[in-house]
């Protein structure tokens, strides 16, 4: 789709530096859906904004490639597949397929239904995936803030991946960056009225409450200065994963606040992707530090 015709979002009710942070990252990935190897708008529903990206490593000569997810932010409410091309290069060039995924937003829709979105998503890339030269049962998925939540909630409720008829084993590792593991009181209130549609929601719709025996690796990561709910969460989310002894590596970025914990993820000294890569099996161009949380 040309960035011309992106449905307009009114950002009036985001903060200056959520506002900065929608424009910019429209702008980094804007040369890269113009320049790398992609396939856009590809549909996995009948709604207009079920629909996904798929870039690919340049030339022809790869197969079997794992496949990298990866789910917006915008605080369910607002936000563009588009905002998440910028990443695609540090990612294809391992090489892996990297595919950005929009999904339906609040509140024209409440909770679950943009998490079964991310799960119908991942349905349509298991099955189509092997077309582009992914490997299916070599799929990860990762998100941004409110994107980073359901990429969360997809792979912690294993029972909604079993009710659409995929392996409860699916998704082999997952990234989220700044993400919202709780809906606790006086946390999330304004896009918490707008996903949810009753207050007794909550627990469902919080990550830290599904933590239950599946083993699925995570790479969890957040800035020094993110937003106090993601730090919060966060961290009593780590502390669960701990107590049951979860396959789990972490990162605090200095001196990053929530919106560039998603502008920066994909340079070196994040060490990001070189943590996707590891999880994946193949070799990053860098080895980067990591701060442990």
């Amino acid at each position: 789709m040309s960035f011309e015709d992106l449905p307009p979002q009114d950002l009036s009710s985001f903060s200056p530096p959520a506002r900065a942070y929608f424009v910019e990252a429209l702008a980094r990935s804007r040369p890269v859906y113009e320049n790398a190897p992609n396939r856009s708008d590809i549909a996995y529903g009948d709604d207009y904004w079920q629909k996904l990206d798929i870039f690919l490593p340049q030339g022809t000569a790869h197969g079997s490639l794992p496949v990298l997810m990866f789910m917006h932010g915008g605080g369910w409410t607002h936000g563009y597949k588009e905002q998440c091309g910028f990443m695609a290069p540090a990612i294809t060039a391992l090489p892996a397929i990297f595919i950005s995924v929009s999904y339906r937003l609040a509140p024209q829709v409440r909770f679950p239904t943009p998490l079964e979105d991310i799960v119908s998503a991942i349905a349509w890339v298991r099955g189509n995936i092997a077309e582009y030269g992914g490997d299916p049962d070599r799929l990860f998925i990762g998100g941004h803030s409110a994107g980073g939540h359901l990429a969360t909630m997809a792979t912690l409720q294993t029972e909604r991946l079993a009710t659409a008829g995929l392996p409860v084993d699916v998704i082999k590792g997952c990234l989220p960056v700044s993400a919202s593991f709780e809906f606790a009181v006086g946390m999330l209130e304004r896009e918490g009225k707008l996903l949810l549609a009753k207050p007794e929601d909550a627990p469902i719709a919080s990550p830290i409450n599904s933590i239950g025996e599946s083993r699925t690796p995570f790479h969890i990561i957040r800035g020094d200065r993110d937003l106090e709910r993601c730090m919060i969460s966060t961290d009593k989310a780590l502390a669960v994963f701990d107590s049951k002894g979860w396959p789990l590596t972490s990162a605090i970025l200095p001196d990053t606040d929530h919106f560039e914990a998603h502008l920066n993820v994909i340079k070196p000294e994040t060490g990001w992707v070189e943590r996707f890569a590891s999880m994946a099996g193949v070799r990053a161009q860098h080895k980067n530090p990591r701060n442990s949380l």
